[in-house]
């Protein structure tokens, strides 16, 4: 079986304590927490309001395969 490779991205953020979280299909959009998956659900949130101000139809449904991207991000298995 092989692994998917993510387009999601976490990074360390600006401070030790904050994570950047970034989606390929998406870099300018960039969410910043203190945690992966409080970085990762702000990244949702942006990435869901983007959804209201969109109206090409396909660009929605990149958008909302980047939102589910991000979910499936944070249902990943952790490592260790």
């Amino acid at each position: 079986m092989t692994t998917k490779p993510s387009k999601v991205i976490a990074t360390a953020g600006a401070t030790p304590d904050s994570v950047v979280v970034t989606h390929n299909d998406f870099p300018d959009f960039r969410a910043d927490g203190d945690s992966i998956e409080n970085a990762a659900a702000n990244l949702v949130q942006s990435l869901t309001r983007e959804l209201t101000e969109v109206e090409d139809e396909s660009v929605r449904e990149t958008l909302r395969r980047a939102i589910t991207d991000v979910r499936d991000f944070l249902e990943r298995p952790t490592v260790g």
